[in-house]
């Protein structure tokens, strides 16, 4: 099978060299989106990380928010229960 390839080659029914030239550089032009798209995806990756540890910190804030004021609203009530009394 490969003698037959070489064969072919050179009897110039296989690509010309220009052919292979524009083969390689098609490939490694291929190579070098698939590595931009994987970096790519890796910083998206670590901003959606960020942004979940963010939302997170958000949740809490909104959590400790929100136990002040019940905190501070039943204070409240408190003190004008005992205004009546």
């Amino acid at each position: 099978m490969l003698l037959m390839g070489a064969a072919l080659m050179s009897a110039g029914c296989g690509p010309s060299q220009a052919e292979q030239q524009q083969e390689i550089q098609q490939a490694q032009e291929a190579q070098a989106r698939a590595a931009h798209a994987e970096e790519s995806a890796r910083k998206a990756q670590i901003a959606a990380e960020q942004a979940t540890i963010a939302a997170d910190k958000a949740r809490k804030s909104v959590d400790d928010a929100t136990a002040e004021i019940n905190r501070v609203a039943n204070h409240l009530d408190q003190l004008q229960r005992e205004q009546e009394h």
